[in-house]
Order: C-alpha cells, then structure tokens, then sequence
C-alpha cells in the first residue's frame, strides 16, 4: 500500500482523541476515585520525600545484589558437585535412618527400668568398643537453663 507522504506528516497528527462518557454510575465510581486520590495526596507527597532517601539506600543494594549474583555464577560448578555428594550422604543416610528407627525401641526396652522419674535416653553413642545410652536428667537440664538465663539477666 502507498500512502502519500503528505498524509503521514507530523502535521497531520491530532494525539489521543478522547470520548465523552456519560453513563452516570461511572460519573458516581469517578467521583469516588478522585475523592480518595485527594486523601492519599499527602501521604504520597511525603513519601517522595523519603523516596529521595532511600534511593541511595536501593542503588547499593542493587550493587550488591549483582555483587552476589557474580559471586553466585562463581561458585556455581563447585556448588553443583557438592550437591552431588550432599545427595549420595543423603541416600547413606536414609539406609541409616532405617536402622536407627528399628535400634531406637530395643534401646528403649533395654533401658526402661533403669531411668529414673525426670530421665530420658537421648542417643546411642559406642566408646571403647562399648554401646552406652546417653541418659539426661530433664529436671537437671531445666535447673541449668533456668540458671544460665538468670546469670544472663545480671549481666
């Protein structure tokens, strides 16, 4: 398609064209608009204020951010072979978990007249060839905490 240059020229150019609404609902909704427009007025004016501010505040961060981003792209290869490795203890640790879930009810049963009132068994541990039962007296470990909290306050 031609079109004449003449036609397309800036000085036939008119802008936007705008069309009257008149339905008076939107009128209403306008009206409305405008009204908490005005209250929020002041508020905004502040907030340009402030927003003069923390400008600075935001380029640093954004420095910053792309700072991270680089150091990020840096250690990317290394990260990704520690994940690998993360994932084989993972799975290790997964089988060991099965044991652990069948050992944790026989040590129980093993220990359970031997704890006193406030006693718990908390974990299995092996010293000297030997398997021991770590044994916490909660009562004892409440009397601690509260004490390490209390000489925290006086200081």
């Amino acid at each position: 398609m031609k079109i004449d240059k003449a036609i397309l020229s800036e000085k036939n150019y008119e802008g936007s064209r705008f069309v009257e609404v008149k339905d008076p609902k939107v009128v209403e909704l306008m009206k409305e608009i405008k009204k908490y427009q005005e209250e929020a007025n002041p508020y905004l004016t502040v907030m340009d204020k402030y927003a003069l501010i923390l400008d600075p505040y935001y380029q640093k961060i954004q420095t910053l951010q792309t700072e991270i981003s680089k150091i990020k792209e840096e250690m990317a290869e290394d990260k990704m072979k520690y994940d690998e490795e993360l994932e084989k203890v993972q799975k290790i640790d997964q089988k060991a978990q099965m044991i652990k879930n069948k050992l944790t009810p026989i040590v129980m049963k093993e220990v359970e007249g031997q704890l006193a009132e406030f006693e718990v068994a908390v974990q299995t541990k092996e010293k000297n060839g030997k398997i021991y039962v770590e044994i916490q007296d909660k009562l004892e470990e409440l009397v601690k905490s509260m004490r390490t909290a209390n000489a925290k306050k006086k200081k």
